[in-house]
């Protein structure tokens, strides 16, 4: 039974300016993108399964992102239910000349072990927190699943309250999409960091519009 510590990842990126927004900022779904994969490496190695995003509970923009610079995502497994992880990502920046870093974003991600079917499975492993730092991770964690079991307990009410007829908005873009064998992660489950990808896409157009 490993420590938070033992569990935990580090994927770094160079931000390219195919990553970059008009201003020269990293794109915020590029920037979710590599957060769901910073999320599933814990995960997937804890489970020894596949693993899909079900929830992200907060992302939260600290400072800007350049192209050319350096991203440091660290990522851990914070508690584990009985499909699910909670994991913790951390994003740091870094200008590659000046060495100068800046804590970028954070987030909060709820990672589900899956068959080959993509359907739920036991994680088959736990975490054993090793101090009392570790275990205040472990409590937080707890509370944000249980908080997050209480809103989402009605799902399809929820899912109700985003739907609404074209004619009655101001604005509105709709965008269809095949879902190809290169944007899945498990079977044919579509990644979910392409999906919130397309989905700040979808968003920065109504925006800028």
């Amino acid at each position: 039974m490993p420590a938070i510590a033992e569990t935990r990842q580090e994927l770094v990126h160079l931000v390219l300016p195919a990553h970059a927004n008009v201003h020269g900022n990293l794109f915020g779904g590029r920037m979710m993108y590599w957060i769901a994969s910073a999320a599933t490496l814990p995960a997937l190695r804890l489970a020894r399964s596949s693993v899909l995003l079900g929830s992200m509970d907060d992302l939260d923009f600290l400072a800007p992102v350049r192209v050319g610079d350096l991203v440091t995502f660290r990522s851990q497994v914070e508690y584990v239910g009985r499909s699910s992880m909670e994991v913790g990502v951390e994003v740091e920046a870094e200008h590659p000349r000046t060495g100068e870093r800046r804590r970028a974003t954070s987030a909060h991600v709820a990672m589900v072990a899956v068959d080959e079917e993509g359907r739920p499975r036991l994680v088959g492993a736990t975490i054993t927190p090793r101090d009392a730092a570790e275990r205040a991770v472990v409590e937080a964690a707890r509370v944000r699943k249980e908080a997050r079991a209480r809103r989402l307990a009605d799902r399809a009410a929820k899912a109700a309250e985003v739907g609404g007829e074209e004619e009655n908005l101001r604005s509105a873009l709709e965008v269809s999409r095949i879902v190809f064998p290169e944007d899945a992660v498990a079977g044919n489950k579509m990644f979910a960091g392409t999906l919130l990808l397309a989905i700040d896409e979808v968003a920065s157009i109504l925006a800028v519009r």
